[in-house]
Order: structure tokens, then C-alpha cells, then sequence
């Protein structure tokens, strides 16, 4: 009896040897009583060895059963307890229940490595029962809460990824889960994607939008999309990411899919966002590029879950890159490689590494750009060929930046020619070989490159890394005396951009341009000076692109 059992507790509070009060406390389902604690850990240790072996079960069963009813829904709270409680009590379906629910809780919070830790505990305890569609079921549950705290913690390309899931596609197979096979199916296409199995990945973001189709769950077309988005964004196809992303932020409400983040390893709206920033960039909107990463960080940090926001400072600091912002892009960088440390995020705190080197580089700041360089090829990360190159091209791009060609060529050693990066690796190749030497041979070689990377970047409609490419190679032109297709380079890609006027590049492209109309008035002085996007005065340097007619 309650009355009873308190009467005999405040007797032995009195009395001073064992116990003292801990006040009082209150719980969920309005159960009112005193609290009390053991004055030392050695009273309890001792009281609880001289219990029998088959009382300490019962008890440990009677306490669990007590405070799950009594905490009710808000049982995830004591979730650890109620772990202990029901694992001595024997009951090992509960246990591993409550193990799953205390993993959760830890993911939420970024303590991804101690999820990781509880579920493997979990998945041992399953050992203990019967082979039956129960703990099928609970096995599956325990995997696919394990997926996205594997991504989180170590990368979506470590090997364990593919075990978890290949396991968990077996378990959907065997008991016909046809929604749990989304998420299955989900998780391998974000493993091969990073491992670079394009063909795999694509086949499985198709499949994801068939089931979604077939299942009409709004829920599942939104990550079908996310798939989509992700899988043709490593293939090169930006105009088709691009698309599956604005169809993402279309079926995304925050509230509705508040959930995903957890099921998933990531927040749907804060991906679409963030990949419509990144695909917009390269095909030539810089300021809406920039205007959706911000969204993405907006979204991010009205969410309770670490790694998106990560991920969307790091895109957002790409994008700052990108646009030669470099002030910018250092605080977004600082600011996302402590977050992604503070959370053991291991991948996320190699691509945070890389992105600061090259903010420091761009910034001049040589000794912190080396030191980051230092601390990103240190990193450990698991082998990803799709982020290898994608990081390979940071890397090479802080090289250049310290005039560093040697490392830089070495860093892009790395192949890459399935993916969206060899319009990047192709421009820079030319960019360092040029910093190399300065000989008729090499230069007919930084040519050849800049004429390979304008005309795919010209056929994928990649209008930013045409006019990248378009810039160096009219400088190298120009410098030959070649002035006119040096101006002729970089007159159409130059008109064809409706903004980003502010940007490092497209005024470079402007000044640029006015010094090769310059020169050929003087060698040709009938040149008609209205040749170029309509423009009244084209040549001058304070003509900006604007005013170009696409």
C-alpha cells in the first residue's frame, strides 16, 4: 500500500542511515508522492545483490509496468529507464521498444553516435526472442532507424549503409511492408548515389516515385522527389534536379512533414530548397541561387534537427563560393564546420573543412587555407566516389587560389567524368596548368581544355561555367592577339545572363569585353560598336550586363 510503503520510507529517513527525502514529484497520469534517494550507491549495491534472482525480474517487470502507465504517452521521456527495467525484467520486446524510442530521442538531438550505440544494443537483445513476425517487425524498426543515424554520423557512403538496408529490403520482402520498403528503398539509392552507382540510383528514385504513385502518399511523392532531385544532380542533369526540387517545395509543409528529418536522415523542404539553390547556379541565376539556399538555412533553423541545418549552411556556403563572395562565405563556413564538430558529424566535418580552405584561400589568408587543407585531407570519411570528386574540386580550388598548381593538378587526379563536375575539373585543370608554366606547349593544352569545358558546358546549359570558362579563355585569346574571337567568346554568354549584375565574374566579363572592343576599334575603326546585346556604348567599363537583351 502507497500509505504504507512511505510511512516505512520517511522512517528510514529519519532514522539517517540509508535514505533522505528527494521531495516530491508528480507524474503524467497525476500520480502525487515523496521522493527518495539511497545517501550512498553502496547501500543500494548491497540491498540489491541480497534480492533473488527471480524477485529482481518480477520487480524490474512491476517498476517498468508502473512508470510506462504512469508516464504514458510521454513515456519516450524515460525511455532509458524503462529500457533497464523491462531488459532485467525479461520482457525484451519491451526493452527493445524502448531502446528504439531512447535512440530516437538521442538522433534528435545530434547525438548520433550514441543512437547508433543503442540500437546495436537493441539488435542484440532481439537474439533473445523467438523467431516470429514480432521481431521481424521490431528488426525492421531498429534498421531503419539505424540508416539515417549511420548517414548522419558517418557519411551516406560507408559500407554499413548498404548492410542496414539490403538487410531491411530482406525483412519487407519476407513480411510484404510495402510502405517500410519506401524508406528501404530510399536509403540504398542515397548509398549508391554517394558510392557512385548512377545507374543503381536512378533506377531506385524511379521505383521510389512509381511506389509513391501507386500508394498515392503525398508523403512518399515528396522524397521521390528529394531521389530524383539528388540522383540526376550527381548524373549532371541540373535542369532536371532542378525540377524535381521545385516539385518537392511544392508538396512540402512544414508541419505536415515535420517527421521526415527523423525517417529519412534529412528534412525534405530543407533539401529541395537547398538543392534548387545549387542547381540554379550553375545554370545561370546566381541571385535566385542564392535567394533559395537562404531559404534552406530560414527553414533549417526553425527545425529541431542538427544536420539540416548543416546541410544548408554548407550549401549556402557552395553557393557564396560559387559567386566569388568570399567575406560571405567564410562566417557560412566557420559557422557550419562548428556545428557539424559540436555534432560529430564526420562527413559533414570533412565537406566543412574543405569549404573553409577555400574561403580562407579566396580571402588570402594562406595559413588558415593550408591548415584547413591539413584538416580536410586528414578527415576520415568512407570512400564516396561522387563526393571525392565534388571535394576534389574544392580542394583544387584553394590551391589555385594560393598558387599552389602542383597540389591542385594532384587533388583533381581524381576521375570524375560521370558525374557534374568535369565542366569544373576541365576549367580548373587549364586554370593550374596555366599557373605551371608558361610554355607554347602548355598553353595550346589550357586552350584545348577551356574549348572542351565552354562546349559541355554550352550542350548541358551550364551558363555559369560557360561564362567561367568563357572569361579565361578570352584572356588567353587576347593575349595571343586573338581579339576578335577572344570579344566574340565572350559577347553571347554574356548577354544571355537576366541577373547576378553584381556578381565578381559577370563584371569581369564587362570590363573585359570593353577592353577587347577597345582594341578592335583601334585595329578596325568602322567596327560597328552596336554589334553586342543591343547596348548603345558596349565597350565601356561602365556598362554593366544588364542592360543586355537575352
Amino acid at each position: 500500500d502507497e500509505l504504507v510503503a512511505e510511512s516505512c520510507l520517511e522512517s528510514l529517513v529519519r532514522n539517517g542511515h540509508f535514505l533522505h527525502s528527494f521531495g516530491v514529484t508528480e507524474w503524467p497520469d497525476g500520480t502525487f508522492s515523496s521522493d527518495y534517494e539511497f545517501t550512498h550507491a553502496l547501500y543500494q549495491s548491497v540491498l540489491y545483490e541480497r534480492v533473488s534472482a527471480v524477485r529482481k525480474v518480477q520487480l524490474h517487470n512491476r517498476l517498468g509496468l508502473r512508470l510506462e502507465k504512469g508516464y504514458g504517452f510521454r513515456n519516450g521521456e524515460i525511455a532509458n529507464k524503462l529500457a533497464v527495467h523491462f531488459e532485467n525484467g525479461r520482457d525484451y520486446s519491451r526493452a527493445v521498444t524502448y531502446l528504439k524510442k531512447a535512440a530516437e530521442t538521442a538522433a534528435r538531438r545530434g547525438a548520433n553516435r550514441e543512437a547508433i550505440h543503442t540500437l546495436e544494443k537493441a539488435k542484440q537483445l532481439l537474439t533473445k526472442l523467438p523467431q516470429t513476425t514480432e521481431r521481424q517487425q521490431l528488426e525492421l524498426s531498429l534498421l531503419l532507424s539505424l540508416g539515417p543515424a549511420i548517414t548522419a554520423s558517418q557519411g551516406n557512403a560507408t559500407p554499413e549503409i548498404e548492410t542496414c538496408y539490403l538487410r531491411a529490403r530482406e525483412l519487407c520482402e519476407q513480411m510484404g511492408e510495402h510502405s517500410e520498403q519506401f524508406r528501404v528503398m530510399f536509403g540504398l539509392r542515397s548509398f549508391y548515389v554517394i558510392r557512385g552507382e548512377l545507374n543503381k540510383a536512378h533506377q531506385l528514385a524511379q521505383s521510389l516515385l512509381d511506389l509513391a504513385t501507386a500508394l498515392d502518399d503525398p508523403g512518399f511523392l515528396l522524397e521521390a522527389h528529394v531521389g530524383l532531385a539528388s540522383s540526376e544532380f550527381f548524373a549532371g542533369n541540373h535542369q532536371a534536379s532542378h525540377q524535381h526540387a521545385l516539385q518537392g517545395i511544392a508538396l512540402y509543409e512544414k508541419d505536415t512533414h515535420a517527421g521526415h528529418a527523423a525517417l529519412y536522415g534529412l528534412d525534405p523542404g530543407v533539401f529541395c530548397y537547398a538543392r534548387a539553390g545549387q542547381t540554379l547556379w550553375p545554370i545561370g541565376f546566381p541571385d535566385q541561387a542564392l535567394d533559395y539556399e537562404k531559404q534552406a538555412v530560414d527553414l533549417a533553423e526553425t527545425l529541431d534537427h542538427p544536420y539540416s541545418l548543416v546541410f544548408a549552411i554548407h550549401n549556402l556556403t557552395l553557393v557564396l563560393l560559387y559567386r566569388r563572395d568570399g567575406e560571405a562565405a567564410l562566417e557560412s563556413a566557420k559557422r557550419g564546420k562548428s556545428l557539424a564538430l559540436k555534432h560529430g558529424f564526420s562527413f559533414l566535418s570533412a565537406w566543412a573543412f574543405h569549404l573553409t580552405a577555400w574561403a580562407f584561400a579566396m580571402m588570402g589568408d594562406s595559413d588558415n587555407a593550408r591548415l584547413e587543407i591539413e584538416r580536410a585531407i586528414a578527415a576520415d570519411r568512407p570512400k564516396a566516389p561522387a563526393t571525392d570528386s565534388f571535394l576534389a574540386v574544392f580542394l583544387a580550388e584553394a590551391y589555385r587560389f594560393l598558387g599552389d598548381y602542383k597540389n591542385g593538378l594532384s587533388s583533381l587526379a581524381i576521375p570524375c567524368k560521370e558525374y557534374s563536375y568535369d565542366v569544373e575539373q576541365l576549367y580548373l585543370k587549364a586554370e593550374l596548368l596555366l599557373l605551371s608554366d608558361d610554355s607554347n606547349e602548355t598553353i595550346n593544352k589550357a586552350e584545348a581544355l577551356y574549348k572542351e569545358a565552354r562546349e559541355t558546358s554550352h550542350q548541358q546549359r551550364l551558363k555559369a561555367y560557360e561564362l567561367r570558362t568563357a572569361i579565361s579563355l578570352s584572356k588567353l585569346l587576347m593575349g595571343q592577339n586573338k581579339n576578335l574571337e577572344a570579344y566574340e567568346c565572350l559577347d553571347d554568354v554574356t548577354c544571355w545572363f537576366q541577373e547576378g549584375f553584381d556578381t565578381t565574374e559577370l563584371y569581369d566579363a564587362e570590363q573585359l569585353m570593353g577592353q577587347l572592343g577597345n582594341l578592335l576599334e583601334k585595329e578596325s575603326p568602322a567596327t560597328d560598336s552596336k554589334r553586342t546585346c543591343g547596348r548603345t556604348s558596349p565597350f565601356a567599363h561602365s556598362s554593366l550586363p544588364g542592360k543586355c537583351q537575352t
